[in-house]
């Protein structure tokens, strides 16, 4: 499901599971729509962990990234696609100081460890939220360095 109106570049995903007659939710988060990158091979994991940990950020505005890169990525997207955190970048989010951040995958790539992860949408700045808009209860995933976390 796309957000707001028509094309997006983020798409909410939710996954139901049934117990007798209740209905519960055990996936909701938004993500980039793949269709707005030219390079999309990297946006999920191949694989994910069998356990899951969570972490948390020792720095404010921890950016949350739609690959796992710190490149520039104007060649990689749509020209009249701009992320709202800053421009030519692949940064979706900035995740707020001391947040718990669930880690679903890691990926160790030239000498640094990436984190696909999922971070409740109230550990989001509010400036640059992709999920602000959306769905009570979701969360965003994507990647983060593992440079400034710390296990919980």
């Amino acid at each position: 499901m796309f957000q707001c109106c028509g094309e997006s570049p983020y798409f909410s995903e939710r996954k139901f599971n049934f117990k007798g007659l209740e209905l519960i939710i055990s996936e909701n988060f938004v993500s980039i729509n793949p269709e707005y990158i030219a390079d999309a091979k990297n946006l999920k994991p191949e694989s994910k962990l069998d356990n899951p940990y969570f972490v948390k950020n020792t720095i404010e505005d921890y950016n949350i990234r739609f690959s796992p890169t710190l490149e520039n990525q104007n060649d990689n997207v749509k020209e009249s696609f701009q992320f709202g955190c800053e421009e030519g970048t692949n940064i979706i989010s900035k995740i707020k100081l001391n947040s718990r951040i669930k880690v679903l995958a890691e990926l160790i790539q030239n000498d640094r460890t990436w984190l696909f992860v999922e971070v409740d949408g109230k550990f989001l700045n509010k400036k640059c939220n992709p999920v602000s808009f959306d769905f009570d209860n979701q969360s965003l995933r994507g990647w983060i360095s593992s440079k400034f976390v710390e296990k919980l």
